[in-house]
C-alpha cells in the first residue's frame, strides 16, 4: 500500500543573491518540508526545490546528500522499497558549487496514514471449542508493521455471537477500528454410539448389585438376581451409580476434551476469570489471551469452569 507525499513547507523564502562570478546564487523555496513514510527525499526533483533553478540550472553541477540526525550521511543506494527511510528529522544538502556552502533543507519524516484492513468480513464464525488465536482472523496492510487485537471478550466454550471490535494499528500508533461479530457454533451432540455404551455399563452395574445383595431361600443364582432386580430391591437400588434400576436411565458423565489447556476446573466463571487473568499476566510474554468456558456432561448439565490460553506466534 502506497502513502501519499505529504509536502508541508513551513518558513520564509530566502532573498536572492548574485554569486561573484555573474551567475545568481540558488535560492531555496522553503527551509523546511515534512514527507509522509515511505517516500524517499532523493525522488525530490530540484525544480521543486529552488525558487529559481530554471534560470541557474545551467550554472551548477548540482547534487544532493542525506544526513541523519547524528549528521551520518545516508547513501541513495540504501533506502529501498523494503528499507524505508523511518520515521524522524535529517538534513538535505543541495552542494552547487566549490568551495560554498552547500544549502540546507530540514526534512521531517511523519507516518500519519492509518492500516487497512484486507477482505475484512463483518461476520465470522468458528467451531464450539476454537483453541486457536481469532486475530489470525483478520488482515491488514500497511507500509509499517501492523499488529491486530480484538477488544471484547469471545468465550469459544459458549454459542453464541459476540460483538467485538476489530483494531490495525501499526508502529506509530496510527489505528483502524471496524465492529465485528464473531458466532460460536452450537456444541456438537453426543453420537448415539456414546449414548448406547452408557446405557449397557448402567444396567450391568444395577443388575450386579442387586443380586449380590439379594440372597432370598429357594430360588438359585441368576435367576434371584433378576427378580430382585425387577423387583427393586432397597438394598441393589441403593448401590446402584445410576438412580432407580428399573428406569434404566443413562449416566452423566464428563466426557474427554472438555478441560482447557490449563488443566484447570473450576466452581464459578468468576473464579476461572480470576485465576486466567491473573496466570496470563504472570507469562505475559508467551500466552496471547485467555478464555473461560463451560464443562458439560453427557445430560447437558454444566459441572463447572475451565481455563483455555492462546500463545503469541514466534
Amino acid at each position: 500500500m502506497k502513502k501519499l507525499l505529504k509536502g508541508i513547507f513551513t518558513s520564509a523564502v530566502l532573498l536572492s543573491v548574485t554569486a561573484c562570478g555573474g551567475a545568481a546564487t540558488p535560492e531555496l523555496k522553503e527551509e523546511s518540508l515534512t514527507l509522509e513514510y515511505g517516500q524517499d527525499p532523493y525522488d525530490l526533483q530540484l525544480v521543486d526545490l529552488l525558487e529559481n533553478y530554471d534560470e541557474i540550472k545551467d550554472e551548477y553541477p548540482f547534487s544532493i546528500a542525506l544526513f541523519d540526525a547524528k549528521d551520518q550521511e545516508i547513501k541513495e543506494d540504501l533506502i529501498t522499497e523494503d528499507v524505508l527511510l523511518q520515521v524522524g528529522e535529517y538534513t538535505l544538502k543541495i552542494n552547487y558549487a566549490e568551495d560554498t556552502e552547500p544549502l540546507q533543507l530540514s526534512v521531517t519524516i511523519k507516518d500519519t496514514v492509518a492500516p487497512e484492513f484486507k477482505d475484512f468480513k463483518e461476520k465470522v464464525s468458528v467451531d464450539y471449542g476454537y483453541d486457536k488465536d481469532l486475530t489470525k482472523l483478520f488482515s491488514a496492510e500497511d507500509m509499517a508493521d501492523v499488529t491486530i487485537r480484538i477488544d471484547g471478550e469471545v468465550d469459544t466454550k459458549k454459542a453464541g455471537d459476540y460483538k467485538v471490535t476489530d483494531i490495525a494499528e501499526d508502529g506509530s500508533g496510527n489505528q483502524t477500528e471496524k465492529e465485528c461479530t464473531i458466532t460460536v457454533k452450537e456444541k456438537p451432540k453426543a453420537s448415539n454410539s456414546s449414548s448406547s455404551n452408557s446405557n449397557a455399563v448402567s444396567s450391568g452395574s444395577s443388575g450386579s448389585g442387586s443380586s449380590s445383595a439379594s440372597k432370598p431361600s429357594g430360588n438359585s443364582g441368576s435367576s434371584s438376581g433378576a427378580n430382585s432386580t425387577s423387583g427393586g430391591s432397597s438394598s441393589g437400588s441403593g448401590n446402584s451409580s445410576t438412580g432407580t434400576s428399573g428406569n434404566n436411565q443413562q449416566a452423566c458423565v464428563v466426557p474427554d476434551g472438555q478441560i482447557g489447556n490449563s488443566g484447570k476446573v473450576f466452581a464459578t466463571r468468576e473464579e476461572a476469570h480470576e485465576w486466567g487473568a491473573a496466570y496470563q499476566l504472570e507469562h505475559s510474554d508467551i500466552l496471547a489471551w485467555y478464555a473461560v468456558g463451560e464443562v458439560f456432561d453427557t445430560c447437558d448439565n454444566i459441572t463447572g469452569y475451565t481455563v483455555e490460553f492462546g500463545y503469541w506466534k514466534n
